[in-house]
């Protein structure tokens, strides 16, 4: 671009034969007077634990940057931990069973994740802010059985009146280890055992051996929340029915198998948990008499693969749940993009 460049909004157009376009913006940029940098205590903890960071705000020649109004606002998201292919860790994503126009709204993994808590402060003498927000606060705002990404987010008014962010990031972990589930099938078969591998994992993703843990085999219902928001479409909420339990301990290498065997079709769910870990299992199970579906807004089915990667060659199972309690027609279609 020539120095002359106006700021805005530009679009390059190529057409030879067939038509391509890339729009970019351009925009005035002037160097920022603070450096600002956000850092925690510990890049992991667990819940139970404050959280501690330490921010600091230095001018680019080296000097601290004291007396500065700072606001933090400190959000949380759904974190992705998944050692091994195949094994259901924490809770199961129920968004799928929500209208499309409100799943967004309950999401933690929306752009700014879930708010937890906010505040105000300022630098010291030496251009250094401590942050802590305590245990029971992250416990209130941010319990969950899944890994979760804490973002710390740092405002800082210099001098010019202008605004410098900064954000950093910790894992909060819901215990000191994971449980991992694995179900042997894709797809049960009721009045016939099915076999669920369960591995407990570290933090790592290593194997974390010797502990205690309780198995239970559910069988989930599906109830329509009435008039919950008219015109949005409707809302389901899963309704358990305990069929088994057992206590088990796993291997020093994390290993165990359990057995349940279910008694109609339906859809089942099996839960493990123990010293602060929980784990879901959700599976579709096949046989005679109606299974109850859920149907689901806009006609939505959820499927089930027999497996998550295919090479080419391999056949791909798929289960599909018919929510209308008799044979149905259907139509399918195979796409490739």
């Amino acid at each position: 671009l020539p120095d002359s460049a106006e700021p805005g909004h530009y679009l390059i157009d190529i057409e030879e034969g067939r038509y391509f376009s890339l729009g970019f913006q351009v925009a005035e940029y002037r160097k920022p007077e603070v450096d600002l940098s956000v850092d925690f205590s510990k890049a992991e903890i667990k819940q139970g634990e404050d959280l501690k960071a330490k921010v600091k705000a230095l001018y680019f020649f080296g000097a601290p940057a004291s007396a500065l109004k700072l606001n933090w606002t400190l959000t949380t998201r759904s974190g992705f931990f998944r050692p091994l292919p195949g094994y259901q860790i924490g809770d199961w994503d129920s968004s799928w069973m929500m209208p499309r126009r409100f799943a967004s709204y309950m999401e933690d993994n929306s752009l700014f994740g879930k708010y937890i808590t906010s505040g105000e402060a300022q630098t010291s003498a030496d251009g250094i802010v401590s942050i802590t927000v305590p245990a029971s606060l992250l416990k209130e705002n941010a319990a969950s059985t899944n890994r979760q990404e804490l973002i710390l987010e740092v405002t800082v008014t210099d001098e010019s009146e202008s605004r410098v962010s900064a954000r950093g990031s910790a894992t909060l972990h819901p215990a000191d280890f994971y449980i991992g589930i694995k179900p042997e099938v894709w797809s049960g078969q009721a009045k016939k055992p099915i076999g669920y591998t369960i591995q407990t994992f570290d933090w790592k993703g290593g194997a974390s051996g010797n502990h205690v843990l309780k198995a239970t085999f559910q069988k989930v219902t599906w109830k329509e929340i009435e008039n919950w928001q008219p015109g949005v479409g409707s809302l389901f909420e899963a309704v358990f029915t305990p069929v088994a339990t057992t206590d088990f301990k796993t291997d020093a290498q994390g290993k165990a198998r359990l057995e349940f065997t279910p008694p109609e079709a339906g859809t089942y769910q099996l839960e493990v948990k123990g010293e602060g870990a929980d784990s879901k299992s959700l599976l579709w199970v096949g046989g005679e008499g109606r299974a109850p579906w859920p149907k689901l807004p806009d006609q939505h089915l959820q499927m089930q693969l027999d497996a998550e990667e295919y090479s080419v060659g391999q056949s791909a199972r798929i289960f599909i749940p018919n929510p209308l309690g008799e044979k149905t027609l259907a139509l399918v279609t195979v796409e490739r993009s």
